[in-house]
Order: C-alpha cells, then sequence, then structure tokens
C-alpha cells in the first residue's frame, strides 16, 4: 500500500485552495479543509493503490495517478507549497512523478510478459 498525504502551506487566503482540494475530492467538507489548512494538517490522502476509485472513475491506474499529479500542480500553480509524504517518508513532487513513472513501466512489463 503506497499513501501519499499532503500538507498545504500557504500565506495567501485557503479559499482557492480549498475550492481546488473540494473538487478534487467532494468527500472532505469544505469546513474540515479549511481546518486542516489553518492548523497545518494532512489536507489530504490518496491511497496510490486503491483500485475501488479508479474503476468508479472508470480509468487505469495510469490515468488515476496522472489525475492526483494534475492535482497536486494546480496547487503549488495557485500558490501553495506542498509537503509531500509518501507512507510517512517526505518526498518531493519529482519524486512521487518518477514512482507513478516506474509503477507504470512494471504494469506495462507485466502486460506484455506475463509469465
Amino acid at each position: 500500500m503506497s499513501i501519499v498525504r499532503i500538507k498545504l502551506h500557504t500565506t495567501e487566503k485557503p479559499v482557492k485552495f480549498i475550492k481546488i482540494i473540494h473538487e478534487f475530492d467532494k468527500t472532505i467538507p469544505i469546513v474540515e479543509i479549511n481546518r486542516r489548512i489553518e492548523e497545518g494538517d494532512f489536507v489530504h490522502e490518496f491511497d496510490l493503490d486503491a483500485s475501488d476509485w479508479m474503476y468508479m472513475e472508470k480509468m487505469t491506474e495510469y490515468k488515476w495517478h496522472k489525475r492526483y499529479l494534475k492535482f497536486l500542480k494546480s496547487l503549488e500553480d495557485a500558490g501553495a507549497t506542498l509537503e509531500i509524504y509518501m507512507d510517512d517518508q517526505r518526498e518531493n513532487m519529482q519524486f512521487l512523478k518518477n514512482w507513478i513513472n516506474t509503477m507504470r513501466g512494471i504494469s506495462i512489463d507485466c502486460d506484455r510478459y506475463p509469465d
């Protein structure tokens, strides 16, 4: 299991970040997102192995992961500084991108050479 957790730091008002997070994940109430930002808590948690979400969204695992990266980039583009933790280890965006691309390569190899 690979869990990615995000902390968001900003000097700006959190309204635009709340909107971006809520558009990506409507399961987190707006009030809760705001509280997490203000308290410096993890604002979002994402299970990279959670296949139930991608099937609900009807996308491949790689597309689902790319969608998550796009979500993180939109937070950065809006002015947030992100702290990214993968399985409780602090990482950076490049590491996460590399991990996703490596998993895609492994998946392609497994499809190509099933035995």
